[in-house]
């Protein structure tokens, strides 16, 4: 967790300014994410049984710097656009058909999806 922190502590990349500008971009989700770096969180299994209960995970967030501070988590499909009927776009990698599935199927859901922290929040 600890090279999280370190990598959220720094200036913004290049490709981490062109992903939250996305909706002024004509880049697909591909080519804006290529450039992030990925963690892998492994927040284990969970039976899929008639009555499971879901689990549930809090991920705590603070704004130790000095000024006000928004986040916001941004999904793959968040900025994408309703195709035409007439519009093919194309068979999907694998790993693109699993990630709509897993958002399809809403097997986790992010709340609060964004918001602003004070300094020392």
């Amino acid at each position: 967790m600890t090279v999280v922190n370190k990598e959220l502590l720094q200036p913004l990349s290049t490709a981490e300014f062109f992903f939250n500008n996305s909706d002024k971009s004509n880049a697909t989700n591909e080519e804006l994410m290529e450039g992030l770096k990925k963690y892998n969180w492994d927040f284990g299994k969970i039976p899929i049984r008639n009555g499971s209960k879901p689990r549930k995970i809090i991920l705590t967030i603070k704004n130790i710097g000095g000024v006000p501070s928004d986040f916001r988590f941004k999904l793959p499909n968040d900025s994408e656009i309703e195709m035409e009927a007439w519009a093919d776009p194309g068979e999907p990698t694998p790993e693109q058909a699993f990630e709509k599935h897993v958002l399809a199927k809403r097997i986790f859901v992010i709340e609060p999806k964004f918001g602003s922290l004070a300094p020392g929040e």
